[in-house]
């Protein structure tokens, strides 16, 4: 089997010394999406994908040539066109390289899943939520079953910031790869930062997942024949209400990325964009917690010895006056805080006055506020907001 042809131009930028400014313009350059892009054409490209300036860009090119002189001789002749030099040379190279077999990609994916999964939770508690769609609530295993059923789909999670977006979307990566149905590719928008989703997995997300398999050849051609076969769930993260967020959503229907499923976790604000293509996706919203699943939470959180400090807690929070609190902690962001605060209190003494009461410092004023700072710009429609709307922090410590 022949080397793919990134794994080939790294080896190549390996072999000449190239730096790493260099050897990132030479993979891109002579990329099989690039290479073909004349000079002028791919000045452009060298904006947008590299961040670098068409003078930095021609500079670093110049060095390029210079250290592939001394295989590729026809580059050292006068007003050659030493980029179609250069990709005539690459194309013999390249058709006498041998490799080994190529990862199985449900390997791949389960690895970067893994790694997402690391950053989320490290109490690992994940109490399955509940989602809704045109105020029809549906649990987790129905929306998995309805988002299976449609090819192509194309579909946006809503939920206010610490409502469980991200562990929702990692929690439905692990379900499609356990189930066979697909390959699921996390890819947050931090990491994106001014990058296309193209560039991003072709560059970026193949290199991490080769750092995993230094031994294996990650090929951007059979990635791509992923795409295009419908097999691949781009799992997308981090949007919010701005005009890069609403940009990127216009991408996920063109090329390429346009044939995979598509699920992106949005901050519930962004639908009030008047940029929002609200008719080309399917819309979800993750609710708040009920009862249930805060009490739930709270024997996930203590649990062995610390099992009777759970029922202390729940204890505290079905008794009248937290009434306002046991609605305010149904957002899970909030109950992880008193979770965490109820045990500080428990497991530093010397931080407590009372063993069995809610910790002083955790108010109900202090979490008003929280909340109401983390949905004040959010759709009226929300649970979130109707609850706000309902509260009153006169209560100052409980």
């Amino acid at each position: 089997m022949t080397l793919s042809w990134d794994s080939f131009l790294c080896t190549i930028a390996v072999d000449y010394e190239l730096s790493s400014g260099q050897s990132k313009i030479f993979r891109c350059r002579f990329s099989e999406i690039y290479r073909n892009l004349s000079e002028s054409e791919f000045y452009e490209i060298a904006e947008t994908e590299l961040q670098t300036t068409k003078e930095t860009y021609k500079k670093q090119l110049t060095e390029i040539y210079k250290k592939l002189e001394k295989r590729c001789e026809k580059l050292t002749e006068k007003k050659a066109d030493k980029s179609k030099i250069l990709i005539s040379w690459l194309k013999q190279e390249y058709s006498s390289t041998i490799i080994q077999p190529t990862m199985d990609w449900e390997t791949v994916c389960l690895q970067m899943l893994e790694v997402h999964s690391e950053s989320l939770n490290s109490k690992e508690i994940y109490i399955p939520p509940h989602l809704s769609n045109n105020d029809n609530l549906m649990n987790r295993e129905a929306f998995y079953e309805s988002q299976i059923l449609e090819e192509q789909s194309k579909s946006l999670l809503l939920g206010d910031k610490g409502i469980g977006k991200s562990t929702f979307l990692d929690q439905f990566g692990l379900w499609i790869l356990k189930n066979k149905k697909g390959y699921p590719i996390y890819l947050s928008l931090d990491k994106l930062k001014n990058k296309s989703v193209t560039y991003y997995l072709i560059e970026d997300w193949l290199r991490e997942a080769h750092s995993f398999f230094p031994h294996i050849v990650l090929s951007s051609e059979h990635l791509l024949n992923l795409f295009k076969q419908g097999n691949v769930w781009l799992l997308i993260d981090g949007l919010a209400n701005n005009k890069r967020s609403i940009k990127l959503l216009d991408t996920l229907f063109k090329g390429w990325i346009g044939e995979a499923n598509i699920f992106v976790g949005c901050q519930s604000r962004i639908i009030d964009n008047k940029n929002f293509p609200s008719s080309r996706f399917q819309t979800y919203y993750l609710t708040l917690f009920n009862e249930q699943q805060v009490k739930a939470f709270i024997n996930e959180w203590f649990i062995n010895e610390q099992t009777e400090l759970g029922e202390k807690l729940w204890e505290n929070l079905t008794q009248e006056q937290y009434s306002s609190l046991r609605e305010l902690v149904k957002h899970p962001q909030n109950l992880s805080d008193l979770c965490s605060s109820w045990e500080t209190k428990h497991t530093q003494p010397s931080m407590s006055q009372s063993n069995n009461t809610i910790p002083q410092g955790f108010s109900l004023s202090f979490i008003y506020w929280k909340v109401r700072f983390l949905f004040s710009s959010s759709s009226q429609n929300t649970d979130a907001n109707r609850l706000l709307q309902s509260s009153q922090p006169e209560v100052e410590d409980i």
